[in-house]
């Protein structure tokens, strides 16, 4: 991969991966490597680093660095074949798969690292992980040594380094920065390169996908605890999806909820197939990561316009305010992942089912009771539509009403906000009799006392 995108490794010879380590004791095996190194060679001793190159280190969806042997120094004939079969034979201690090696001349490097192309962590583009040590790298690969780590930031016009440095090298380490974003965008995904500087040369030795990024799959997920695993962890605890889970446990109804997972990495978008219950009214969408774009929510209510009009009632007059940004939920989630694909590698929508009901509100735990505030329609309304409110004691007991006469308020139907009108005859007063209330708080208790 580097060969062939012309980036500067040492000389460089592979062996195909086995598992048999026969292989390597066979007289042709023997022979042909032996021609092979030939140009590795001075006064028959060789000046080499023997890496592994496990099949199951360098994919997608593994990241295996360092769990094998690697050998460096000057070595014969007869320990090239020792030292590659010792790495081969690690192959069964440690994993099923199969062992390549990668022979190449030791380089007496200066410095030598590995490289991040991307944050593993948050999925971020802009920003990418350096760590190096003095001399040769395989000290830090292995774990011995933590070496000096460097934070990379990618602005529009600069790579940017939060640890000081010596000049000289900060300016290898900068060029070796936008070398290996170069290379990441060629690929089309994130890239964990071992690299080595010698002089004014920078050395890239291997170079792996960062499997932290590529092996997140993309798809359309339940919200359930039966499908936690399929949703990354940063995600879970996300305060959209951890409430659901919390409810889910505690036995109390909570509306359908979906993810859906775009990775950049991979050629297919998921597919969008999603049973509706029985209650729902369309979809609020909201981005739950990247979490906050510019410290706003993005959401979006996405629906059937065709099924506006079906799920009106005779008992009031209608009018449509406003009409969704997206036509359906593809487009929406398209758009989502247009609008964060130069920065994120990973981004994620929760789509919601919205109901229709009569009332919506909030109930708010107090030292000595709750507050319960609700309002006709969607309580996306709140402040500018009045309210009913409650004081309750912690036993259930009313110790206060404040209800009022709701003549208008919206709704949210397929992606539409509806702005109603009560009709003459219907008594618009919104209140709650004491079971109502009193079962609000048997309903929620239990997630409160949680959140407190």
């Amino acid at each position: 991969m580097l060969y062939k995108n012309s980036y500067p490794i040492p000389k460089t010879l592979a062996v195909q991966a086995t598992d048999n380590l026969d292989d390597i004791d066979s007289l042709d095996f023997r022979e042909n490597l032996l021609k092979k190194i030939i140009p590795f060679s001075k006064n028959d001793r060789y000046d080499l680093a023997i890496r592994s190159s496990c099949t199951l280190e360098d994919d997608f969806t593994n990241n295996m660095a360092g769990h094998f042997d690697t050998f460096l120094g000057e070595m014969s004939s007869d320990d090239v074949f020792t030292n590659i079969k010792k790495i081969i034979a690690g192959i069964k201690e440690k994993s099923k798969g199969k062992m390549g090696i990668v022979i190449q001349n030791r380089i007496s490097a200066d410095y030598s690292g590995v490289l991040l192309s991307s944050n593993p962590v948050t999925y971020s583009k802009k920003q990418m992980f350096i760590s190096y040590i003095h001399g040769m790298g395989n000290e830090l690969v292995s774990g011995k040594d933590s070496g000096t780590d460097v934070v990379v930031t990618i602005t529009e016009d600069d790579f940017l380094i939060d640890t000081k440095i010596d000049h000289a090298l900060k300016e290898k380490i900068i060029l070796l920065a936008q070398k290996s974003k170069k290379l990441e965008k060629r690929l089309n995904y994130p890239v964990d390169i071992e690299w080595t500087i010698l002089g004014d040369d920078i050395y890239f030795l291997q170079c792996r996908p960062l499997a932290s990024i590529t092996k997140v799959s993309s798809g359309v997920f339940p919200v359930n605890n039966q499908n936690v695993s399929k949703i990354p962890k940063q995600l879970v605890s996300h305060d959209k999806i951890n409430l659901r889970l919390t409810a889910q446990e505690l036995n109390i109804f909570i509306s359908d909820a979906y993810v859906c997972i775009r990775n950049l990495c991979s050629d297919d978008s998921p597919v969008i197939a999603i049973d509706n219950s029985n209650f729902c009214k369309g979809y609020s969408t909201v981005i739950i990561y990247p979490y906050r774009l510019s410290n706003k929510v993005i959401r979006s209510f996405v629906g059937d316009k065709k099924k506006v009009f079906e799920s009106m009632t005779d008992c009031c007059r209608y009018g449509i305010k406003s009409f969704p940004k997206f036509n359906d939920l593809t487009s929406c989630l398209d758009g989502y992942f247009n609008l964060l694909a130069d920065e994120y590698w990973i981004s994620a929508t929760i789509i919601q089912e919205i109901f229709d009901p009569l009332y919506t509100g909030v109930i708010q735990q107090l030292d000595k009771g709750y507050i319960i505030e609700i309002t006709k329609g969607h309580f996306l309304t709140k402040g500018t539509v009045p309210v009913s409110q409650y004081i309750v004691s912690k036993s259930g007991t009313v110790l206060e009403r404040l209800e009022v006469h709701q003549k208008t308020w919206l709704k949210i139907i397929e992606g539409h906000i509806i702005h109603c009108v009560c009709d003459d005859e219907d008594d618009p007063l919104v209140a709650l009799n004491n079971e109502e209330i009193k079962h609000i708080i048997d309903s929620f208790s239990t997630i409160l006392k949680i959140d407190s």
